[in-house]
C-alpha cells in the first residue's frame, strides 16, 4: 500500500517505513521516528530519550502527526541511542540531547522546512 493523498492511512506509511505522508490539504505531515530499543541503546538511555520526545510532541501539540516506534538494531550499537527518520539514521543521541534533536530534526520536518539531510 502507498500513502494516498487525501486518505489517512498511517498503517500504509508504516508498512513502507516512510517518514512522511502528506494528506490532501498539504498541511498535515505524518512523521515516524524509529527509536532503537535494543539492549545497547536501552542501556544508553533509549527509554529516557523516548520520554523526552513524547513530552516534546505533547508540548508542541503534535500528537497524531509525530509517532515514535520502537525498533531493534539500527546497526550503530556502539554509538549510543540510535534513531531513524525516513532513511536518515541519527546515532549518539543521549537523553541530554534529545530535546535539541527534536527541535533541530523533528520540528523542521513537521512544519515542512526540512531538517538536516
Amino acid at each position: 500500500m502507498l500513502c494516498v493523498p487525501g486518505v489517512w492511512q498511517p498503517s500504509a506509511c508504516a508498512s513502507r517505513n516512510s517518514a512522511l505522508c502528506v494528506w490532501a490539504t498539504g498541511e498535515m505531515i505524518m512523521l515516524t521516528i524509529y527509536l532503537c530499543v535494543g539492549s545497547s541503546c536501552y542501556v544508553r538511555g533509549s527509554e529516557q530519550v523516548a520520554q523526552i520526545l513524547q513530552n516534546a510532541i505533547a508540548a508542541h501539540d503534535l500528537q497524531g502527526q509525530v509517532d515514535i516506534v520502537g525498533t531493534f538494531c539500527l546497526e550503530s550499537c556502539s554509538m549510543g541511542v540510535t534513531l531513524r527518520i525516513g532513511e536518515q539514521v541519527f546515532d549518539g543521541i543521549c537523553p541530554e540531547e534529545a530535546q535539541a534533536f527534536f527541535e533541530r530534526e523533528v520540528l523542521p520536518r513537521v512544519d515542512g522546512t526540512g531538517g538536516s539531510q
